[in-house]
């Protein structure tokens, strides 16, 4: 359990939402989101499961979390039309 607890307004929150939408495609799993944002494991799960939970990342089958819409179930772009 995280030596504290995440509240949906939290900065932490939403730094590592911008970060999902400022990196298109971005795709981490739960120990590199640690290393990237110097946070205990727990803590990254917890962030990154309220995310999910808030629609704003997925998770895949293999444990990486990304932008919901990214990646998994998106259909590709058209850019000629």
């Amino acid at each position: 359990m995280s030596q504290w607890s995440l509240h949906t307004d939290d900065p932490l929150l939403a730094r590592i939402r911008s970060e999902f939408l400022e990196m298109p495609g971005l795709s981490l799993t739960i120990p590199q989101a640690s290393r990237l944002w110097n946070l205990d494991p727990q803590t990254s799960q917890l962030a990154l499961e309220m995310l999910v939970h808030a629609g704003v990342l997925q998770c895949t089958d293999d444990g990486r979390f990304m932008a919901a819409g990214d990646g998994v179930g998106s259909a590709p772009t058209d850019y000629a039309s």
